[in-house]
């Protein structure tokens, strides 16, 4: 499972659950952040999330854009 949020929201407790990524549909031009758990409270003290731009419909990731939580 992928837990899919808008990155212009900034709220990751709100998001999209799919099984696979190529069934996800994204905005042209939207970036997204992806994860594969739900709860984010579990993690270390800080972990990093790719960010994906969405293309043709498709999610593509980024090379060097992260998003940082605490």
């Amino acid at each position: 499972m992928y837990y899919i949020s808008p990155l212009k929201t900034a709220n990751l407790s709100i998001s999209r659950m799919v099984k696979r990524l190529k069934d996800f549909r994204s905005a042209e031009g939207e970036q997204y952040v992806v994860r594969k758990k739900a709860d984010l409270s579990d993690a270390e003290t800080f972990s990093t999330l790719p960010v994906y731009m969405g293309i043709d419909g498709k999610l593509k990731k980024e090379k060097d854009h992260y998003v940082m939580i605490f």
